[in-house]
């Protein structure tokens, strides 16, 4: 309060700040490899498969096409931009998948493979 002189949320900084905000994060740091507060790295899988599949048009009207180079069975989820699942398939053991989208409306959605050799995950844009 004001008898005890304290201020809430006061940080005295130094006059003098070169085209910089002063004790502003730096968010490039990335990941400090073992520590138990290793909060800026993300989740990694080490499968080969985010180089090895794609996903095309990009941005899409009626199908999108995925090219996989393993012939293993997937499921595959497409997420709207709400979280909402809106796709669910369980794929066949193939290399190119045909999805048909004309049942989503405009907008980015998520994609989702998920099978034994690994999870590939890719955003795609449907436009009408």
């Amino acid at each position: 309060g004001q008898k005890c002189n304290v201020l809430q949320n006061h940080i005295i900084l130094p006059k003098f700040h070169h085209s910089t905000f002063p004790n502003a994060p730096n968010y490039r740091l990335g990941p400090l490899l073992g520590s138990a507060c290793d909060s800026l790295g993300l989740a990694t899988n080490d499968s080969p498969l985010p180089q090895r599949v794609s996903l095309y048009p990009n941005p899409a009207k009626n199908s999108i096409t995925i090219n996989c180079p393993f012939k293993v069975p997937w499921q595959l989820i497409i997420y709207d931009n709400l979280g909402k699942q809106c796709i669910l398939k369980e794929m066949p053991n193939d290399t190119k998948y045909m999805i048909d989208i004309r049942s989503l409306k405009e907008g980015l959605y998520q994609l989702c493979m998920l099978s034994d050799k690994g999870q590939f995950n890719s955003k795609f844009a449907v436009v009408k």
